[in-house]
C-alpha cells in the first residue's frame, strides 16, 4: 500500500475539518512527544504566524506521523507542514543533505565559547546555503512536492552507552546508533558498525540490546528520554552539529493556495521556530548533563587517543564527502559547493559570536536571509 493511499482518508478528515490552505488555517506534524524542545519550538511557529496575521497552524506532536512518515505525509498532503528530517532520505535530498555534512566545522570554531554560537551559526548557514544559494535543494523539495522554510542545528554530538566508552579498543566493534553521513562515517572510521536509525527508534533499540551506544546531542537525553537507559556519557567526540532538517516545510500546493503576505508571515515564522529551537536545544544541553551528575552517570571526556583518531578523521572529512556525493549522488561543480558551504559556515560564526538569545538570532535570519527571499515567487 502506498503512503497516499494510506493517509487518503487522514488527509481528507483534516482537509475537512481545518479547511487547509483554501482557509488559511493549517495542520503541521511532528514526531516528537509534547512538551519536547522542537514541540516548543513549533508553538512559537503557532503563536507568530497568528500574531502577525498569517495562518492558523495546528501542530500535532507524535499523533498523526513519525519522525520517517513526515516527509512523505506532507508530500502527500496527508499535512499541510511538518518537520522533514532530510538526513533520513540521502537519496531524495542529496543537494540539501551536502552542508549538513560539515556541521564539524561549526563545533570546532566555537569550541570553548557560548555552547549556543555553533549551532546558531550552523543554522543560519544551512538556511542561508539551502534558500539563497542551491537551486537545486529548492527543486528537491519542488520535486517532491514540498517547500523548505527554515533549518535548524543542534548541540555538539556525544556519545552515549549503556557502558563506559572513552578509549579507541573501547569502542572497536560497538553497534553505535547514528542518524546521518557525518557520524556514520565517523563510527566505521573508529572500527565500530554504525546502525542508522531516526530519533524515535533509539530509545527501544538501547533498552533492548540493539545498541550499545547512541550518537546524540545531550538534550535528547531528556527529549526521548534516553536518560532511562544510558549508563554512561563521552564528550568531545565524536562532535558535530545535526542539521539535516526542516524545522518546517510545506505542502507545495499548500503554500500556492497561501497569499503573498501569508507566505511571508509564515517565512518568518519558520525563522523564529529555528531560532527558538536552536536555543532550546542549547541550553538543555547544561540541563542534561546535570541531570546525568544527579543521577550518579559518569560523563567522560574522550581518552586522548580516541580524540586523536577522530581529528584524523575530520582533516580528510572534505576529500571524502566529495568523493561520496560525486559517486553516489552524481552532484555536479561539488567543489563550488563545498566552498560556499565552508565560505557561509565561517561567516555565520562570525556574525553569531554576538548573540545571546533566540530574538538576537531571529532577527539575524531575518536581517541576513529572509529579507532576501520573495514571497510572490518563493517555491511556486
Amino acid at each position: 500500500m502506498t503512503f497516499r493511499k494510506r493517509y487518503a482518508g487522514l488527509a481528507a478528515a483534516l482537509s475537512m475539518s481545518a479547511g487547509l490552505a483554501q482557509a488559511e488555517s493549517l495542520t503541521y506534524a511532528i514526531g516528537y512527544a509534547p512538551g519536547s524542545n522542537p514541540v516548543v519550538a513549533a508553538e512559537s511557529l503557532v503563536e507568530y504566524s497568528k500574531a502577525n496575521g498569517g495562518p492558523d497552524i495546528q501542530v500535532f506532536p507524535m499523533s498523526l506521523l513519525n519522525i520517517r512518515e513526515t516527509p512523505p505525509g506532507i508530500r502527500d498532503h496527508a499535512v499541510d507542514m511538518g518537520f522533514n528530517a532530510h538526513a533520513l532520505f540521502l537519496a531524495e535530498y542529496p543537494n540539501s543533505n551536502l552542508p549538513a555534512e560539515f556541521g564539524v566545522f561549526a563545533t570546532n570554531a566555537t569550541a570553548g565559547d557560548n555552547v549556543f554560537w555553533g549551532p546558531a551559526a550552523m543554522a543560519g548557514a544551512i538556511t542561508e546555503y539551502i534558500m539563497l544559494h542551491c537551486p537545486e535543494c529548492v527543486e528537491e523539495f519542488a520535486t517532491d512536492n514540498q517547500v523548505y522554510l527554515s533549518g535548524q542545528a543542534s548541540a555538539a554530538y556525544a556519545l552515549h552507552c549503556t557502558q563506559d566508552v572513552t578509549t579507541l579498543a573501547q569502542i572497536r566493534s560497538k553497534q553505535i546508533r547514528t542518524p546521518s553521513g557525518y557520524w556514520s562515517k565517523w563510527v566505521e572510521a573508529m572500527g565500530a558498525v554504525s546502525v542508522f536509525m531516526s530519533a524515535n527508534e533509539a530509545f527501544s533499540a538501547m533498552s533492548q540490546g540493539v545498541v550499545d551506544c547512541v550518537v546524540f546531542q545531550p538534550s535528547e537525553l531528556i527529549t526521548v528520554r534516553l536518560i532511562d537507559v544510558v549508563k554512561s556519557t563521552t564528550l568531545g567526540v565524536p562532535q558535530g552539529l545535526f542539521s539535516g532538517a526542516s524545522v518546517a516545510n510545506i505542502n507545495r500546493d499548500a503554500w500556492r493556495g497561501l497569499d503573498a503576505d501569508s507566505r511571508k508571515v509564515l517565512l518568518e515564522a519558520s525563522a523564529r521556530m529555528n531560532a527558538e529551537m536552536t536555543w532550546l536545544v542549547s541550553a538543555q544541553t547544561t540541563e542534561a548533563l546535570e541531570e546525568e551528575a544527579a543521577r550518579g552517570i559518569p560523563v567522560h571526556e574522550a581518552a586522548p587517543d580516541l580524540q586523536e583518531a577522530t581529528a584524523e578523521f575530520v582533516s580528510g572529512l572534505r576529500e571524502d564527502v566529495i568523493a561520496e556525493y560525486t559517486t553516489n549522488y552524481k552532484l555536479a561543480d561539488i567543489d563550488a559547493k563545498v566552498e560556499t558551504i565552508q565560505s557561509l559556515i565561517d561567516k555565520w560564526v562570525e556574525l553569531t559570536r554576538d548573540t545571546e538569545t533566540a530574538d538576537d538570532l531571529f532577527q539575524l535570519y531575518l536581517t541576513q536571509i529572509y529579507s532576501k527571499v520573495d514571497p510572490e515567487t518563493y517555491g511556486l
